[in-house]
């Protein structure tokens, strides 16, 4: 008997075991059993116990032979027997009596007999042949059945890949490369990423996604492990060459929300190009395997329309233009005046009358546009700041609308972008004996992003797309097995990962503010491009400057030891090893990194016209230097570092020969981060309503003498807020609790059937939470300062003169030493929000089990049958903790309600949030005989929760209040909820040509028609839920019609159908929760003028809307995607030329993105983009390929 299945190999290998028999099933102890590789010809020798079992462990993954012996038998050999990753192969064994004959067997494994586990081997074959887009492998990981994509919020990751297994958030997966770490640390995941490095499919040996209730040896994570190995050069030299082409005009326009207008199309060419070559170098010793691929992507995206540049007029000082009503685009004459502009009455009070030496004018200028006031809305040449006039002149020239148009003249040209990607990776495999195997690897990517912005270097491009993101990666690994007996084996690994990842504006590393004349503005490594300027007033509001929280920088340094002992004891074998891991991460995000500072129009106004009419440019007051506000952020970056440990101890008790037991328990333990600097603080408080709060403000004992500033310290003493220091750096107690035990079976009644189950923990401490919630964006650390007058008003009247003050700020000294120094930014700093982390907090786990039938239909075609299920504890969840812990009625000031007077937004990250997952799964697979394979799975499940991942979390869920609701109130289907999903993965000879059942001939025939294959992806799924807080349903979301409540529904308007583009679900299915009032009178005088009231006494809850997350299921998924290729046979070393079409989504069905989750307005319920819109194709895309194996 030969069956397949996954237990307690080590990782990235595998193992073979098995039990001798005689045929009246007696054990033959003492047998000679050897297993040879079939590609590097290396050989082990075991003999069989007293209870007639063997057991060949570790061994890498690859093709091997078994031969058997024993005195008085036939010989016995089974060839072509596959070890996938992380699998063992059973090869139970009976011998003939008699010593005659040899039986030589050649089959495939089907049936998992060792373990309880779930999961997902994705070969070499559906690795090269199955249509993947942009050829990354981990879209594959989306046919293992409880597989999912994520939530369309996970607008980071879903473009690489990202996917929900069994219901856990997508940033619990843990993925292993060559049986190391190989996941991303960063706090954002910046990479675009949850993992480090991605080798090729052409690269790949295989890989697998293990969904559940595996190896104690596997933890860091809750949710699935994908376990990949790169292949390993073999005695015989085999590679690839390839080539992948896709552009626009293989590609369908995208699906056309604003029909019938025309929306432009984006130019797109994408190459890649890759080749892989592996060999021996000393044969069946020294082995070698490369690849290398390079990707060029070449985008130009459509020009932008109505933007506003200055004319050559206004340039000079000239603003007389903005007088002309044909000009400003509906704004009317646009009138500057003198700073403060008419005399009024009082403050605040209406002009009695224009007084025309008020308006603005330089009397000696020939203006462009003539008025009958002598040089009126000029500012005269000499009262032009020199800077501005600079900065002015880097603007290009309009080029929309009319001669001389003030307002959205200019349309900035069609812009370039840039991929150019260049990977590799090498491995060496070292067979010195049967006694010791090493083997190494190093592989590279670099995939930096060059964006053009709109105005060159005055930037004005978006978050992300303004100048040059880097995606750096290397890793390497160092492996030794050495076995010490046939039963005793030690492997030792020591791993590396580096990661940096950034979003640079345009001139990051260039003082491009110093070279035009503006002083005060912070610079430093990554902190260059062009400081932020805005301009209002004057018809219309636009900006200057690199986008907020550019720059954004982030790296990762990983190092990992792991050892792994192996010990066959009778009919048990154990392993037990220990994982030490090491992790820094540096992270570099201010929301205004080199500051902003804004020019109103307010200097140029007339603040005593309440006409309506414009009054005032903020380029004007740009010209006359006069700020009114500007704001500037702290800029230290974090550098946190945690250590990983983790020990583990697995027994695989093979009772008898058809029943295993799985018995392990994993110890693991993450630290806390601590900054390096200890530039961290946390806030732990008490949040008891009506301003009786009080907390303590943590920092490390190594900050004591780090200033507080003043405002800070007198708020804390107000709010009764103490600051203590402490020798815990972290400002966080550790968990050292975190045992996970693990228990599987599997149990074959009859060769064709296996029954497994399975139950374990899995901790989850590693997730990332982003740096906006990370503890160094608390004071005195991270500050925000808000420079504005004083006051902050602007007038001109008979008893005061003219009071109209600027921020004090000047182009040319900007920010002054709060430029660069923490200290000198407090002076103006606000009153910042303050972070917490629960001070104990247990860490994240997860209870999975599972139980599963798989049945044999043929040799090579199974069905399996199972239930999933899972319940996790103390999931992350962030929330805004200074809120009444209760009802705050209508009218009343909240801030005296909330539990911190002073403060405004305190954020809290607790470990209190449940899970709850359940499905039924059915997977029928077929490994490929007569020109067919494929693998169908479908899951029918249902996964709730009560807490909204802090990092990526969307679609409407909250956490509300949970000092009076509690989290349970929320307590619902997750954004990971797919009711339904099926997927279809078939590969196929085409029936045609030499050797086929039709057209059987040589020659031409063969050439044209014979050795076509096809293969396919089928993906069907509902959707995902959006909720829709603080309402209440009151009908079916799908119905039609109705007519809405003017009480409960303001507002709100029924739709005439649903599921539509326009209105996907009916907004009167929800009513609007009620809004408190204190007394009486005020609740009857709400009820009388139509409102949706309730009386403060007889709230409870209704004013948070409906118990339990109320939700909407989203728009379902649907996609074909597939490919036709040929192979043409080449004569030399059995190579072959592949010309192949791969169709993505071929029948152009568009996928919608979940719609607006507002029940009130024209946009209610509303779908306005496409599934993952901006991060992966929707229509329809063509790529087509050519590769040369050998």
């Amino acid at each position: 008997m030969l069956t397949g299945l996954q237990a307690d190999a080590q990782v990235d290998q595998g193992a073979i075991t098995g039990t001798i028999t005689d045929a009246s099933a007696g054990v033959i102890s003492g047998a000679s059993v050897t297993l040879v590789s079939q590609e590097t010809n290396l050989s082990f020798s075991r003999t069989s116990d007293g209870s007639g079992s063997y057991r060949f462990a570790p061994i890498k993954i690859g093709l091997y032979t078994l031969s058997v012996s024993a005195p008085n038998f036939s010989a016995y050999k089974r060839e072509n027997i596959r070890v996938d990753v992380s699998q063992v192969v059973g090869v139970n064994v009976s011998l003939k009596a008699g010593a005659t004959e040899s039986v030589t067997v050649t089959s495939a494994p089907e049936l998992q007999v060792e373990d309880g586990s779930t999961g997902q081997v994705f070969t070499t074959s559906q690795l090269e042949d199955l249509p993947i887009l942009d050829r990354n492998y981990l879209f594959l990981a989306q046919l293992t059945t409880g597989v999912a994509a994520p939530n369309q919020g996970n607008s980071q990751t879903s473009g690489s890949g990202a996917f929900s297994s069994n219901g856990s958030r997508v940033s619990q997966n843990d993925f292993i490369l060559d049986g190391v770490d190989n996941n991303s640390n960063m706090q954002d995941f910046l990479n675009g990423a949850t993992y480090a490095v991605r080798p090729p499919p052409e690269a790949l040996a295989e890989f697998k996604v293990q969904t559940s209730n595996y190896s104690a040896e596997l933890g860091r994570s809750t949710g699935a492990a994908v376990n990949a190995s790169i292949k390993a050069g073999t005695n015989t030299i085999h590679g690839s060459l390839w080539e992948y082409l896709r552009n626009d005009r293989l590609t369908a326009l995208n699906y056309n929300f604003n029909a019938p207008t025309v929306e432009p199309k984006t130019s797109y060419h994408e190459n890649i190009f890759g080749v892989t070559l592996g060999g021996p170098i000393i044969k069946d010793k020294l082995f070698i395997f490369a690849d290398v691929q390079g990707t060029r992507v070449n985008i130009f995206q459509p020009q932008q329309t109505n933007l506003t540049v200055p004319t050559a007029a206004v340039r000079t000082g000239d603003f007389s233009q903005y007088l002309n009503p044909a000009l400003t685009n509906g704004n009317g004459a646009i009138t500057l005046y003198k700073v403060g502009g008419n005399v009024t009455p009082t403050v605040g009070g209406s002009e009695t009358a224009k007084d025309p030496t008020r308006y603005l004018t330089c009397p000696t200028s020939t203006p462009v546009y003539e008025t009958a006031i002598p040089g009126q809305n000029v500012i005269c040449p000499a009262a032009v700041n020199a800077v501005a006039k600079t900065v002015l002149d880097l603007f290009p020239l309009p080029n929309q609308g009319v001669d001389g148009q003030v307002v959205q003249n200019y349309t900035a040209p069609a812009t370039a972008s840039q991929n150019n990607t260049t990977q590799y990776d090498v491995r060496l495999d070292y067979n010195l004996s049967s006694k010791d195997q090493a083997f190494g690897r190093y592989s590279y990517s670099n995939n930096p992003s060059i964006y053009t912005p709109p105005l060159g270097v005055l930037d004005g491009g978006g978050y992300g797309a303004d100048g040059r993101n880097t995606n750096y990666a290397k890793s390497g690994l160092f492996s030794e097995t050495h076995f010490f007996s046939p039963n005793l084996s030690n492997e030792f690994r020591v791993g590396y990962n580096f990661l940096s990842a950034s979003y640079l504006p345009q001139g990051a590393q260039t003082n491009v503010a110093a070279q035009y004349g503006l002083g005060g503005i912070p610079f430093g490594p990554n902190l260059g491009g062009f400081p932020v300027l805005d301009f209002n007033g004057g018809g219309s509001n636009f900006g200057i400057g690199i986008p907020g929280y550019e720059p954004s920088a982030e790296k990762q340094n990983v190092i990992e030891f792991i050892d792994n002992v192996a010990w066959v004891k009778g009919k048990h074998s154990f392993t037990f090893g220990v994982n030490i891991q090491h992790t820094r991460f540096y992270g570099l995000q201010s929301a205004n990194s080199t500051g902003y500072q804004g020019f109103k129009g307010t200097y140029t106004s007339d603040p005593g016209d309440v006409s309506g009419k414009i009054t005032g440019a903020g380029l004007a007051d740009f010209e006359l230097d006069m700020e009114n506000y500007a704001g500037l952020n702290s800029t230290t970056p974090v550098t946190d570092l945690r250590w990983y440990n983790a020990a583990y101890v697995q027994d695989d008790w093979k009772i008898r020969p058809n029943l295993t037991l799985n018995l392990g328990i994993r110890w693991e333990y993450t630290q806390p981060f601590v900054e390096l600097h200890d530039f961290q603080a946390n806030f732990s408080g008490n949040f008891a309503g009506m301003n009786q709060g009080s907390g303590t403000f943590y920092l490390p004992e190594s900050q004591r003498n780090y200033p507080i500033p003043a405002f800070l310290a007198d708020d804390f003493a107000k709010d009764n807020i103490a600051i203590q220091y402490t020798s815990n750096r972290s400002l966080v107690n550790p968990d050292y609790h975190e045992f996970a035990p693990r228990l599987g079976f599997a149990f074959q009644p009859r060769p064709d059937m296996v029954i497994r189950g399975g139950f374990g923990f899995f901790y989850g401490g590693q997730e990332n939470i982003g740096l906006g919630l990370n503890l160094y964006n608390n004071p005195p650390f991270f500050l925000t300062s808000y420079y504005q007058p004083t006051p902050n008003q602007c007038y001109n009247t008979v008893d005061t003169g003219i009071v109209c003050p600027t921020n004090g700020q000047t182009l040319e000294t900007g920010f002054g030493a709060a430029a660069t120094s923490n200290t000198a930014l407090q002076a103006n700093a606000q009153l910042p929000s303050l972070f917490g982390q629960d001070r104990n907090a247990k860490s994240t786990y997860t209870e999975s089990y599972n139980a599963s039938v798989q049945q044999s239909f043929t040799p090579t075609l199974s069905f399996t049958l199972g239930y999933q299920g899972n319940v996790t504890r103390h999931l992350r969840v962030s929330y805004g903790a200074n809120q009444y812990p209760g009802i705050t009625p209508n009218g009343a000031d909240s801030q005296t309600y909330q539990p911190f007077f002073d403060f405004g937004n305190i954020v809290e990250v607790i470990n209190e949030g449940d899970a709850n997952y359940s499905s039924l799964q059915a997977k029928l697979e077929k490994r490929f005989s007569h020109g067919v394979s494929f693998l169908a799975g479908y899951a029918w499940s249902h996964s709730l929760d009560d807490a909204v991942q802090p990092i990526q979390g969307t679609d409407g869920g909250e956490a509300g209040n949970p000092a009076f609701l509690g989290l349970k109130f929320q307590y619902g289907a997750s954004a990971t909820d797919v009711r339904n999903r099926f997927t279809f993965s078939p590969q196929y000879e085409l029936p045609f040509g030499k050797g086929k059942a039709f057209l059987n001939h040589g020659g031409i025939v063969d050439q044209v028609i014979g050795g076509w294959r096809a293969t396919a992806i089928f993906q069907v799924q509902t959707g995902t839920p959006i909720a829709l807080p603080q309402l209440f349903r009151v009908g079916d979301p799908f119905a039609k019609g109705g007519t809405a409540n003017p009480v409960t529904q303001p507002n709100q308007t029924c739709a005439a159908d649903t599921k539509t583009i326009a209105h996907w679900f009916n907004p009167c299915a929800f009513a609007q929760a009620p809004t408190a009032y204190a007394t009486q009178a005020q609740y009857d005088a709400a009820v009388a003028a139509g409102g949706n009231a309730v009386l403060l006494s007889q709230a409870g809850t209704l004013p948070y809307g409906q118990r339990g997350r109320l939700t909407v299921t989203g728009p379902g998924f649907n996609r074909l995607d597939m490919s036709l290729f040929k192979s043409f046979k080449i004569p030399f070393h059995e190579a072959a030329f592949e010309l192949r079409a791969d169709g993505i989504n071929v029948m152009n069905t568009p996928s919608f993105a979940d719609p607006n989750n507002g029940i009130t307005g024209g946009n209610a319920g509303q779908i306005t983009s496409t599934r993952f819109s901006g991060l992966l194709p929707n229509a329809r895309v063509i790529q087509v390929a050519g590769r040369l194996t050998f």
